[in-house]
C-alpha cells in the first residue's frame, strides 16, 4: 500500500497496482464488521468508479477478472465471508395502502414538524408511482464536508431500531456492475461515509457550508398543468415529474418524465400532496388567496393547456426538506434538503410501528413498481422506467415468490390469480401486536449484562481517580490529562455498547413473537377463545390532535361514489386540512381520541402478549436489587457496605420487620413469591439472586449469613 502520506491522491489512485487494491480490501475486513461477499465487491465496484472518475478511462479489464477472482476465491475462504443473497421483499397497493393508512390514522411516532408527515406520505407515492431510487428523491450524503451528521435521531424514545452497513449494500447491488460515475453516492455508499445505524439528529441551519450541488428533487423538476375537461365540471390537474439526478445521469444522461394524475381514493393521490407544500411554501407565481381558486381555473381556448408556474426564488429549492432547530423548537428548513437517512429512519420506523415483520426500505416500493410495470409493458419500457442499462438487470428485481400458477398449469386449470399476489404481499406477515420496544425486566436485564458491567466499573474507576487528580471530570478535561481521554474513550464504548445490546435483543424478540404468535392464535381458536370479533381486544385507538384526526378522516373517506360536485369539495377540504396539520406549531397527540370506529380500524390488535422472563435477575454485590428492579438504575456503589447500607435505609425503612414484602424482582412476583418480614426477604435474596445482605438485628435475633 502507499505509505507516503504527502503524495498526491490522483498520482496514487492512477498508480494503483492489483496488490495494493486486494491488500485494501483485506483491511476493510480487518477493520469493519462487513462480512458479505457482496459487500466487498461493492467497495471495489467504488473504487473502479473513483479511479474511472479520476482518470477518464476504466481500469484495466484483466485487474477486474483478477480481483473478483481473489474476493471470491481467498478472501471468502479466509474471512469465511456470507455468500448468501439478502431477501428482496416486495410491496404492492396492499402493502402500501396498509402503511399509508397506519402511517395517517394510528401512528403516534413524533415528528419535530408536522410538514414531515406529509413528506413521508408524499415520497412513499412517488417512489410507487415512478419506481425510482431514493437517490433520486432526497439528497444523499457524499461528500463529508457537505453535513456533519446525516442520520435522524429519535428525539422522544432515544431509542434505535437497527439497519446495517451489509444490507445498504445489497439493496445498491441490485442494479448490476454498472461502474456509473455517481453510483458512489447511491445507498450503498452510506457505509463508506461512516454512517453507522438509524441514529437521531436535528441540525441547526447553516451549521456547515454546502460544498457541493445538492441533487435532490426540487420544484423545478415538478410541474403541474390544468388540462381541459370539455363537459366536465372543472379542468383536471396533472403533474409531471422529470427527475434530474438519477443513476447514471452524470455520465448518459436520459430524460425522462413520469406523469402523475388526480384519483378518487385521496390517500394515493400525489396532487394533492404536491398542492399542499406549493401552498405551504407560498412557491405559486400567482398568489392564491384560498384552495377554492385553483380548481376554479379554465384552460381557454386558444390554449389546450394551463401550467401553475413556480416562482423563480423557489424552481431551484427541494421539495422534500430537512427539519432544523429554531427559536420556536424545530421547523422544516428553507433551503436545507431532506437527507437520506432522516427518510430512511421515518421510513422503517413506520413499518416497525405497523408491525411488519421485515424491515421497511425504499427498494421494496421500487421492486413491487417494477414488477407491476413488467405486467403491463414493453421490454423497452421497463426498462426505461427502472433506469436499467440492459434487460438483465431486472432479474434482481423478480419476486422470489415464483409469479406463475405452475399447479394450474400442469393441470390445465384457471390461474389462482388472487391468492398469489396474497402470499407475494409484505403485509401477509403483518402484525400490530408486535413488540416495538422490549419491557421493562428485559431493558433492566441488559443493564446487568457481563460487558456493560464491566464498562460501568471502567468508567466510575476512571472518574473517582480523575476526580482525585485533578478535582473534578471538567478540570480534566482542561488540563488534557489521559485519564480523560481514556475516560471520554469508555463512555463513547459503553453507550455504543448499551445500542447494540439493545438493537439486538429487540431484534430477538420481535423474531421470537412472529415464530410463535401463529401457533398460539390457532390454539386460542381451536380452544374456543377468539372465535369471533368481541373475544378479539381491540387496539386502542391513538390520541390525535384536532388538525390530525380532521386530516385522516378526510384521507381515508373514499370519494368513488360521490357526485362531482362533492368529489370537489372533499377534495378543496382534504387539502385545507393538510395545510392547517402542516402549519399546527410542534405536533403532540394529546387532544382528543379519534373516534372508534369501523372505517378507522387497521385489523383487530390484541395488545402485546407478555414476554415471560425465564430467570430470576442477578445482580452484583455492589448493586441494590431494588433500584434495579423498580426503577430500573444500574448503578454501581464503590464498596459492597455502601450497598447493603442503602438498601436497608432507603428501600427496606418502609416495611415493618415481620411484615409482608414482595421481592422486586419481576420474575418472583409472576411466581406468586410473597416473603413474610426482613430475615425472609434477605434469604430469598441471597438464595434466588446471589446477593448477601446485612443481617436483621431484630427481636428473634434472626440473621442472614
Amino acid at each position: 500500500m502507499v505509505t507516503n502520506t504527502n503524495q498526491d491522491p490522483r498520482i496514487a489512485i492512477e498508480s494503483a497496482s492489483q496488490s495494493e487494491i486486494t491488500t485494501f480490501l483485506r483491511w476493510n475486513l480487518d477493520n469493519y464488521s462487513a462480512r458479505k461477499r457482496s459487500s466487498i465487491r461493492q467497495l471495489f465496484k467504488h473504487w473502479r468508479q473513483l479511479y474511472r472518475r479520476t482518470t477518464g478511462k476504466d481500469w484495466a479489464l484483466e485487474d477486474q477478472q483478477d480481483v473478483n477472482t481473489y474476493i471470491s476465491g481467498a478472501l471468502t475462504n479466509e474471512y469465511k465471508l456470507d455468500t448468501r443473497i439478502s431477501k428482496k421483499d416486495v410491496m404492492n397497493i396492499d402493502d402500501v395502502f396498509l402503511v399509508l393508512h397506519h402511517h395517517w390514522a394510528w401512528d403516534t411516532s413524533n415528528y419535530p414538524d408536522p410538514r414531515q408527515m406529509l413528506q413521508l406520505a408524499f415520497i412513499m407515492l412517488i417512489c410507487a408511482y415512478t419506481a425510482s431510487r431514493p437517490g433520486a428523491l432526497v439528497y444523499v450524503k457524499k461528500n463529508s464536508k457537505v453535513m456533519d451528521k446525516s442520520t435522524l435521531t429519535n428525539i422522544t424514545e432515544g431509542r434505535t431500531l437497527g439497519g446495517g452497513s451489509d444490507e445498504d449494500i445489497d439493496e445498491d447491488d441490485e442494479d448490476g456492475e454498472d461502474d456509473s460515475e455517481n453510483d458512489i453516492c447511491d445507498i450503498g455508499s452510506s457505509r463508506l461515509e461512516g454512517a453507522s445505524g438509524l441514529e437521531e439528529t436535528i441540525e441547526t441551519e447553516g451549521t456547515s457550508a454546502l460544498n457541493e450541488a445538492v441533487e435532490t428533487l426540487c420544484y423545478k423538476h415538478v410541474t403541474l398543468t390544468l388540462i381541459p375537461n370539455p363537459g366536465g365540471e372543472r379542468d383536471l390537474l396533472a403533474m409531471e415529474i422529470d427527475p434530474e439526478f438519477t443513476k447514471g445521469a452524470r455520465r448518459n444522461y436520459k430524460r425522462k418524465t413520469y406523469c402523475l394524475y388526480e384519483v378518487d381514493d385521496l390517500i394515493f393521490d400525489p396532487v394533492i400532496c404536491m398542492l399542499t407544500l406549493g401552498i405551504l411554501d407560498e412557491a405559486f407565481e400567482v398568489d392564491f388567496a384560498s384552495v377554492d381558486e385553483i380548481f376554479q381555473l379554465r384552460v381557454l381556448p386558444p390554449r389546450r393547456s394551463m401550467r401553475l408556474r413556480w416562482k423563480k426564488t423557489w424552481e431551484e429549492r427541494p421539495i422534500f426538506r430537512q427539519a432544523v432547530k429554531s427559536s420556536d423548537g424545530h421547523q422544516t428548513s428553507d433551503t436545507q434538503p431532506w437527507q437520506y437517512h432522516s427518510f430512511l429512519y421515518c421510513l422503517q420506523r413506520l413499518g416497525f410501528k405497523a408491525g411488519m415483520m421485515q424491515i421497511l426500505k425504499p427498494y421494496n416500493i421500487r421492486r413491487g413498481a417494477g414488477e407491476a410495470v413488467d405486467g403491463i409493458a414493453t421490454q423497452a419500457q421497463l426498462q426505461q422506467v427502472m433506469g436499467h442499462r440492459d434487460a438483465g438487470i431486472f432479474q434482481a428485481y423478480i419476486n422470489e415468490r415464483v409469479q406463475c400458477d405452475v399447479q394450474a398449469a400442469f393441470l390445465g386449470r384457471p390461474s389462482a390469480d388472487a391468492l398469489f399476489k396474497a402470499t407475494a404481499h409484505m403485509s401477509r406477515d403483518i402484525d400490530p401486536r408486535a413488540p416495538t420496544r422490549l419491557s421493562d425486566s428485559e431493558f433492566v436485564l441488559l443493564k446487568t449484562d457481563p460487558l456493560v458491567r464491566d464498562l460501568c466499573e471502567a468508567r466510575d474507576d476512571l472518574t473517582k481517580e480523575a476526580r482525585r487528580m485533578h478535582g473534578s471530570l471538567k478540570k480534566a478535561a482542561a488540563a488534557g490529562s489521559p485519564l480523560y481521554a481514556m475516560w471520554d474513550e469508555i463512555v463513547h464504548k459503553l453507550d455504543n455498547t448499551k445500542k447494540s445490546l439493545h438493537k439486538e435483543k429487540l431484534k430477538e424478540v420481535r423474531a421470537k413473537f412472529f415464530e410463535q404468535i401463529e401457533t398460539a392464535d390457532a390454539r386460542k381458536q381451536l380452544d374456543g377463545l377468539t372465535l369471533n370479533n368481541d373475544d378479539a381486544v381491540s387496539q386502542p385507538a391513538p390520541k390525535l390532535t384536532a388538525e390530525r384526526e380532521r386530516a385522516a378522516e378526510l384521507l381515508l373517506k373514499s370519494s368513488r361514489d360521490l357526485a362531482p360536485q362533492d368529489k370537489l369539495s372533499h377534495r378543496i377540504q382534504t387539502i385545507q386540512a393538510l395545510v392547517e396539520l402542516c402549519k399546527t406549531p410542534g405536533f403532540a397527540f394529546a387532544r382528543k381520541r379519534m373516534q372508534s370506529s369501523n372505517r378507522y380500524r387497521f385489523t383487530a390488535a390484541p395488545s402485546p402478549l407478555p414476554i415471560v422472563k425465564l430467570e430470576p435477575i442477578r445482580p452484583t454485590d455492589k448493586q441494590c436489587i431494588f433500584c434495579l428492579c423498580k426503577y430500573g438504575r444500574s448503578h454501581v456503589f464503590t464498596r459492597t457496605e455502601k450497598a447493603r447500607s442503602h438498601m436497608q435505609r432507603i428501600h427496606l425503612r418502609d416495611f415493618d420487620v415481620e411484615a409482608m414484602i414482595p421481592c422486586p424482582d419481576e420474575y418472583c412476583r409472576m411466581q406468586g413469591i410473597v416473603l413474610f418480614g426482613h430475615a425472609h426477604l434477605k434469604n430469598h435474596i441471597f438464595k434466588e439472586h446471589g446477593v448477601k445482605l446485612l443481617p436483621v438485628r431484630s427481636s428473634c435475633n434472626e440473621q442472614v449469613y
